[in-house]
């Protein structure tokens, strides 16, 4: 069964306005070089209700929840959660389900 990894983030604002920021996106899509992710999103929150007031969420979908398994210890996503992520953010949620 499908799963989908959601995660929310709210970022350092001072992280939100460099360069490193703005090319986040472009990083968050080489997570689809992980086996068995099926698509990747990221966009920034625009929703006005929500109550934590995340600034950006990031979608991964998998083929199954044994591939979440693999994905959170591979390479490349240690580089992107350790690198560009942990250091800038004040809050990450994550949210897995299956569908």
């Amino acid at each position: 069964m499908p799963v989908r990894h959601v995660v929310g983030f709210k970022f350092k604002p001072e992280y939100l306005e460099s360069e490193e920021f703005s090319t986040l996106k472009e990083k968050a899509g080489l997570l689809r070089d992980i086996p068995n992710v099926i698509e990747v999103h990221w966009g920034k929150n625009f929703a006005a209700r929500s109550v934590d007031k995340y600034d950006y969420v990031l979608e991964v979908t998998f083929v199954d929840a044994a591939a979440v398994d693999a994905y959170l210890p591979h390479p490349i996503h240690k580089h992107f959660a350790e690198t560009y992520i942990l250091p800038n953010t004040t809050t990450v949620t994550p949210w897995d389900y299956e569908f």
